[in-house]
């Protein structure tokens, strides 16, 4: 289960919590096909949020996720090769696509990637530091019957109307 994360910075009075990237976010195929989104948390400049936004793997990182497939034992890493087979349908899907990643909340592409470990991200409206408190971020529990939120797109990143209420 991921921990919330309170995300401040050192200067001004900008704060928020990586908990909107929690739930279902999907793209939608013209077919109806869903794939899980590739995300992480972002500092939105355009929403002023922290924010789910895509992440693309580079040429890199599809070269090690290519030789990590061919060597894995198929018995052994079920979920690895299930999620592989999953994003080279994506990536092959998206090829055409020309629009460079997007902040799943407002469609914006002004963001910045928060990295693990923070090491030196500087909030642009100000020039302070962003800072993670892991301890402080509050917590919510659902019980039974309720849900994380479901959230569609096109596959150019846009959110499909309405997609919140399914």
């Amino acid at each position: 289960m991921p921990v919330p994360t309170l995300y401040t910075c050192s200067v001004c009075d900008f704060s928020g919590t990586s908990m909107g990237g929690w739930g279902r976010f999907e793209y939608l195929s013209e077919e109806s096909v869903r794939y899980s989104i590739p995300r992480n948390s972002a500092l939105c400049y355009d929403c002023e949020k922290v924010s789910p936004a895509e992440i693309f793997p580079d040429p890199k990182e599809w070269k090690r996720l290519d030789e990590k497939a061919r060597s894995v034992d198929k018995k052994d890493d079920h979920f690895f090769l299930t999620w592989y087979i999953e994003m080279k349908v994506l990536q092959k899907l998206m090829r055409f696509r020309t629009a460079p990643p997007r902040c799943l909340v407002c469609g914006g592409h002004n963001f910045d990637l928060i990295p693990p470990g923070l090491p030196g991200l500087v909030h642009r409206g100000c020039g302070g530091v962003i800072q993670a408190d892991r301890n402080s971020a509050p917590w919510f529990y659902y019980r039974d019957g309720e849900r994380l939120p479901k959230h569609l797109y096109s596959l150019d990143g846009l959110e499909i109307k309405d997609s919140r209420e399914e």
